[in-house]
């Protein structure tokens, strides 16, 4: 005879008592599981925040000295990188003023081999970006 083919033992009831039992046990821990999601964070004042991102539901002032306001306006400016929209077309009205300049004045003074050389240079210094006079000193004002 084989291992497999001998009766089941369990009864009806026997089936009946483990199903009402799991049930019970799944009611209870249902019940006494928490009804809200209570947060509860652990912080140290002048630590660093470890959990997520909190918003405030009312917005409230945060007050600073002059000290700390023109410290971190000095901070902004030291490691501040301007960045300017690059116009091709100011390249090339420039490259043909120079042109019509050098031919019309500067072609009895100037060797003609100087404005190949001339144009090449103007060619790289604003592939490289030129900035205004006035930008500039936007940009280097040390207030």
């Amino acid at each position: 005879m084989s291992r497999f083919n001998h009766r089941n033992k369990w009864t009806q009831r026997d089936y009946f008592i483990r199903f009402m039992s799991t049930a019970i046990i799944i009611v209870v821990f249902v019940a006494l599981m928490p009804r809200e999601s209570v947060r509860t964070f652990h912080y140290n004042e002048g630590g660093i925040w470890d959990y997520s991102t909190l918003i405030a539901k009312d917005s409230f002032p945060i007050l600073k000295s002059e000290e700390q306001l023109q410290a971190e306006h000095d901070s902004i400016v030291h490691y501040f990188e301007p960045y300017f929209l690059y116009l091709p077309e100011t390249a090339d009205s420039a490259i043909q003023a120079w042109h019509k300049t050098f031919a019309n004045e500067l072609s009895k003074e100037i060797p003609a081999h100087y404005e190949n050389y001339i144009t090449n240079r103007l060619i790289e210094l604003y592939d490289c970006g030129i900035v205004s006079g006035e930008e500039w000193n936007i940009i280097s004002d040390p207030r």
